[in-house]
């Protein structure tokens, strides 16, 4: 609600007679709208400018009592008056800059973003502030691609605390109650504030219940006013610490006073007592409001106009000295956190993140939740909470559980039940999901009954089986890496290619696809033996190459009438008779190792190939010589091959 949310002064209805008004001429009702007006009493001077518009014929009579009307109705937060009225203005006085930059906000605060862009652009056509209006623009910008991306938030109206007028600022209470702000019908407090021509704001206690079943938020239970918290004027929600309560309230406990303060009061039982002012609002021009407790009870932050601030109201923090049992001078924020607008609703997480509501950084709308760290002493940048915490509209009192997984904040969105709303958020939960398809390399078919074998984190290994339509679906573990491949297939014998996902530090739920290719055996394919290597001009096997013949022996063994070629490939250097003998050499070799492993010499046969089949242009001598070759060229022309003879 605009008056607790701005920290005014409240005021009682300025009371003008039906006789007066009456009598008034239409001008007269303009002078006494003004007077109403600067009372601030908002309700009903936009009453009384539309009343004087409907009977002027004047344009700049009419001009003028539009414009009041808009700014009544921007004051008590009702955009689409306002925007409408604001028109009017723009009708009878085409060249009203001011008028021009609130239609373009109120088009803003509606998340009519390409409609405020190009009114933000027509308000610097006409010679309107350049800077502030590219402030908005980007504004808008950022609006669009926010609504646009992909959220874990949910965020769900709370519709039993919710009413028809404004009930804002949740804070939770040991997990079975919440306390929150309304200015609904009370029965014991029938004063109208005349800001908005509801009742006064007073505190109310909600129980809470179980979420209901499938539901990730509480339930309400009943809601009565907060025993010991209710008074003539309007108070608000602030903190707990402990069984303490920090809140706001205006105009003092008997209600002489002439400002808000912050408060402090014991929670006994369900009643509130030991009601005083803290020790630092000791300025009776001043507006304080919004306290939020850290999580020792030591530091206090809140939001105030103090003289020498940055903008209209800024967050200021206090600590508390057990010695002296008082409260700090205030100390501002800092430039960081604080606009040359209004920077309020501080909430001071346990970890020690700063959340809270502005209208003077880049934002979608209105007041926007932003969160700062705080490194070492000094806050760092804001960053704006986006779509869903954000709107167009006014977004504040955010609070958030420890484990920030699930809140509170409030919000005069669309959609709401009242003028402002209470919202529930919380984290969806983080959902990975891995789904693999293993097709045929050359064909694009899918291969059934795959298996894939999968390594997790490194350490672990799993294998299962594709279906009959060669996918593979499986959910995935956060903060987990994950190496997979698809092995043998029937007419299958080189695993695939090995692929990696992982989950680690993602911070929204991901679908991955992955394809996994199989190369099938036909007569004439012919595959390469990676890692088959030799020593400078020798032909015997290496140790470590031993492994990768193994694996041809298993595909030999499986396939019984397999017939293969064993082909040895060198690069271009030495000469051309040379590298054919060691090539044929080196495939002989691969042979004889073979046939001692019990393969048949008549399945066998090996080739050397020498320099003839480069892959590469790396030809050394000849016509053929196009340019020089790296060694890592040179080496992919050093290899060693099979092919399918017959089957």
């Amino acid at each position: 609600m605009k008056n607790i949310r701005l920290i005014t002064k409240p005021l009682l209805v300025f009371a003008l007679s039906a006789a007066v008004m009456a009598g008034c001429s239409r001008k007269a009702t303009i002078t006494d709208a003004n007077k109403a007006f600067e009372s601030r009493e908002y309700f009903l001077s936009s009453s009384m400018y539309k009343q004087a518009y409907a009977g002027l014929t004047d344009k700049e009579l009419k001009a003028e009592a539009a414009f009041g009307a808009a700014e009544s109705f921007r004051k008590i937060n009702d955009y689409k008056n306002a925007e409408y009225w604001y028109n009017q203005t723009l009708k009878n006085d085409p060249d009203n800059k001011e008028a021009l930059w609130f239609v373009a906000m109120e088009m803003k605060n509606a998340e009519r973003y390409e409609e405020a862009k190009a009114k933000f652009e027509e308000y610097k056509a006409k010679g309107g502030i350049g800077d502030q209006a590219d402030h908005e623009i980007e504004g808008c910008v950022k609006g669009m691609e926010w609504k646009k991306e992909q959220t874990r938030y949910v965020v769900e109206n709370m519709k039993g605390l919710n009413t028809k007028n404004s009930d804002f600022g949740v804070v939770a209470y040991r997990g079975d109650a919440l306390f929150f702000s309304s200015d609904r019908e009370n029965p014991d407090n029938r004063r109208v504030y005349g800001r908005t021509g509801d009742k006064f704001v007073d505190i109310y206690r909600a129980e809470l219940k179980r979420a209901k079943r499938g539901e990730q938020l509480p339930s309400i239970g009943k809601v009565n006013p907060a025993e010991g918290l209710v008074f003539d004027y309007n108070e608000a929600t602030g903190a707990f610490s402990g069984s303490k309560i920090y809140f706001t309230l205006c105009n003092g406990v008997e209600g002489t006073e002439n400002s808000c303060k912050i408060y402090e009061a014991t929670l006994s039982g369900k009643a509130f007592k030991d009601v005083s002012a803290l020790s630092f609002c000791d300025d009776s021009l001043t507006n304080y409001g919004h306290p939020s407790v850290s999580q020792d009870g030591l530091t206090l932050y809140f939001s105030a106009d103090l003289p020498g601030g940055f903008g209209g109201k800024d967050i200021y923090a206090t600590t508390f000295d057990k010695r002296g049992k008082s409260w700090s001078a205030p100390v501002n924020a800092g430039s960081v956190i604080n606009t040359n607008k209004d920077d309020m609703f501080p909430f001071i997480h346990a970890d020690g993140t700063l959340y809270f509501s502005s209208n003077g950084h880049v934002g979608m709308g209105g007041l926007d939740v932003f969160s700062a760290k705080n490194n070492g002493g000094t806050w760092e940048e804001p960053v704006n909470m986006k779509w869903p915490i954000n709107s167009g509209a006014d977004d504040f009192s955010f609070t958030v559980s420890d484990d920030k997984q699930n809140g509170y904040l409030s919000s005069n969105r669309e959609g709401g039940r009242g003028k402002d709303d209470i919202y529930g958020f919380y984290l969806k939960p983080l959902e990975f999901k891995l789904k693999i398809v293993v097709r045929d390399a050359k064909t694009g078919k899918t291969i059934p009954n795959a298996t894939v074998k999968f390594t997790i984190n490194k350490d672990s290994a799993a294998s299962f089986t594709a279906n009959g339509e060669g996918v593979l679906e499986s959910p995935l573990m956060m903060n987990t890496s994950y190496g997979f491949f698809a092995s043998k297939a029937e007419d299958y014998y080189f695993d695939s290619e090995a692929k990696q996902v992982s989950t680690v530090g993602k911070e929204l739920s991901e679908n991955f696809v992955q394809e996994l290719l199989l190369n099938q055996m036909n007569v004439e394919d012919e595959f390469t033996l990676k890692g088959i290597y030799y020593d400078l001009d020798k032909a015997d096997l290496r140790p470590e190459s031993l492994p990768v013949i193994d694996s041809l022996i298993t595909l030999l063994n499986k396939y019984p009438k397999i017939r293969i070629e064993i082909g040895s490939h060198t690069d271009c250097r030495s000469s051309k008779e040379y590298n054919e003998q060691l090539s044929q050499r080196r495939a002989q070799s691969v042979v004889d190792y073979l046939i001692s492993k019990g393969i048949a010499s008549a399945r066998l046969e090996a080739k050397g190939y020498g320099e003839t089949k480069l892959v590469n242009d790396c030809a050394c001598e000849g016509t053929e010589v196009k340019r020089n070759c790296s060694e890592e060229e040179h080496q992919l022309n050093r290899r060693t091959t099979f092919r399918i003879v017959s089957k």
